[in-house]
Parts: C-alpha cells; sequence; structure tokens
C-alpha cells in the first residue's frame, strides 16, 4: 500500500535516536601534545579535551596513558583549532543566493544549513557536499600550520622519511552513542614528500608507494571528509547540529597493509557493572 510523505516520516520518526549532543568547539587551545602529555585524571579534562581535540585523540590519550608502556605507541593531537583557521580562511566563488561571489567555507557551511533547498534534496546536497571537499584541496593551509606539524613529527619519530598516519579526531565521534566508525578518512603522509622540489613519486617515506604522500594534501584529506556526503547523512539521522562539528587530527604510528580501522566500547563507562563488549569495525 502506499504512504504520503507525512506518513511516511512519521514511521522514520518513530525509530530514529534521540538527538545527541556533541561538545561545541573549544579553540583556546593550539598546542599539539602528545599522547602521554594531555591532562586526563579528571572528568573535567576529558571532556575539555574532546572539545578542543576531538573524540579520538582525546580517548586514545586517556587509555594510553593507563596502559603497560610496552602498549604505547608514539603520537600527538591537532587540535580543532587549525581546522576552524582553514574554513574560516579559506574562500571559493560559490553562489549562496547573491550570485556567485567570493565566501569563506566558514560562511558557505553556515549558509547551506538555512537553506531548505540544501536540508531537503539529498541531490542538491550531494552535490554541494563533494563541490566543498574538492574546494578545500585548492587552498593551501597555512604554510606555519605545515611547517609546525612537520617539526612535531620530526621531533616525535626522529625522521622525515618516517610515514605516519593522520586520523580523524572530530567532536562528533567515538561517542557512547554515535561511534561514527567509518564515516571520516585517515591519510598516510610524509613530511619528505612535503619538502622535496618534485611533485612526483615514489614516497620519499616508502618506495612501494607510487605518488607523493604530503602532509598538506592528507590534513586536507582528513578535514574533508567531515563533509562527505555519508557522513552528514549519519550526523543528522542522530539529531547532531552539524553547525557544531569540527576536525581534530590524531597523529600516529603508520602500519603497512592496514586492514581494518575499529571503535571498541568496553561496556558502558559511566555504568558500574556493565560487562558488555561493542565492537564496530
Amino acid at each position: 500500500s502506499s504512504a504520503t510523505p507525512e506518513e511516511a516520516t512519521d514511521w522514520w520518526e518513530s525509530f530514529r535516536p534521540d538527538p545527541v549532543e556533541i561538545c561545541p568547539p573549544d579553540l583556546s587551545r593550539t598546542e599539539m601534545p602528545g599522547l602521554l602529555e594531555l591532562p586526563t585524571d579528571t572528568t573535567e579534562e576529558r571532556t575539555g579535551n574532546i572539545c578542543s581535540y576531538g573524540a579520538k585523540g582525546s580517548n586514545l590519550a586517556a587509555l594510553y596513558q593507563r596502559l603497560d608502556p610496552e602498549y604505547q605507541l608514539d603520537g600527538f593531537i591537532i587540535p580543532l583549532y587549525y581546522y576552524e583557521q582553514f574554513i574560516e580562511n579559506g574562500t571559493w566563488e560559490v553562489d549562496l543566493g547573491d550570485g556567485l561571489k567570493e565566501h569563506s567555507f566558514a560562511e558557505t557551511i553556515a549558509s547551506w544549513h538555512q537553506d531548505s533547498v540544501f536540508l531537503t534534496d539529498a541531490t542538491v546536497r550531494s552535490q554541494r557536499l563533494e563541490a566543498l571537499r574538492n574546494a578545500f584541496f585548492e587552498v593551501p593551509v597555512d604554510p606555519a600550520v605545515v611547517s609546525a606539524i612537520a617539526q612535531r613529527i620530526e621531533d616525535t619519530w626522529g625522521s622525515d622519511t618516517v610515514m605516519v598516519r593522520l586520523r580523524s579526531s572530530s567532536n562528533a565521534e567515538d561517542g557512547l552513542i554515535f561511534s561514527g566508525a567509518g564515516l571520516y578518512e585517515s591519510a598516510s603522509i610524509c613530511v619528505a614528500d612535503e619538502l622535496d622540489a618534485d611533485s612526483s613519486g615514489p614516497s620519499r617515506c616508502d618506495d612501494t608507494v607510487s605518488g607523493e604522500h604530503t602532509l598538506s594534501d592528507g590534513i586536507r584529506e582528513v578535514w574533508a571528509s567531515l563533509w562527505s556526503m555519508a557522513a552528514w547523512e549519519e550526523r543528522s539521522w542522530y539529531g547532531i547540529d552539524h553547525t557544531l562539528v569540527g576536525m581534530g587530527v590524531l597523529c600516529d604510528t603508520r602500519y603497512n597493509d592496514e586492514i581494518a580501522n575499529v571503535v571498541a566500547f568496553s561496556g558502558n563507562p559511566t555504568t558500574m557493572g556493565d560487562n558488555r563488549y561493542l565492537i564496530n569495525s
């Protein structure tokens, strides 16, 4: 039997989860702490870390600081501040209702989330989000930021020819209700590829890898993945406010031939006696 749009909407709403609140970005912290350096002793510190550094990096720091050292790997966290700086300063030519004009990425995102066409037409939304992600790669990352991250990598791993992994650490993932597993991108990068004078491969960090794997491209890939269609739709289903999402970056050890990425929960950490396990791979 057929259903009206209103009946279909009511049916979907009948099993939609309650809206998930996320921590608004705290842009006051600009340092890039190591995983063993981030303060994690109190609930307030751990909550605040997610606002500044995103969930993945913050949670891993809290975990590592409670593990035997033999299970700890090198890594540090890039705060949401640098993503916010990029979208505030990065501009492109886009029509936000008054003809093609130069607007920042931040202005674009805010405008689209007030636009009924973007919010209700999946085809239009998909096209616009793809265009936005592509535009990210047309805008250079602040050279001072690239230099600071490159230096942090060299200080951590002792070389600019060690391939490392940039992983999403947004404030809209790895939560008790909303895991966001698989929604955002990771990228393997090589500082030496950023610094060399050519744009052809193989990578200076791994001669089995074709092409350059620059820091600039890697961090934009992670940042841009915040606006994939899949990520937008999943956040929307969980009632997350898209205008509050931001992207930090976890920089950690890279493995060859990585088979899977996994989010694991050991029960509900806010409830005593919860012995369940959830592994989302």
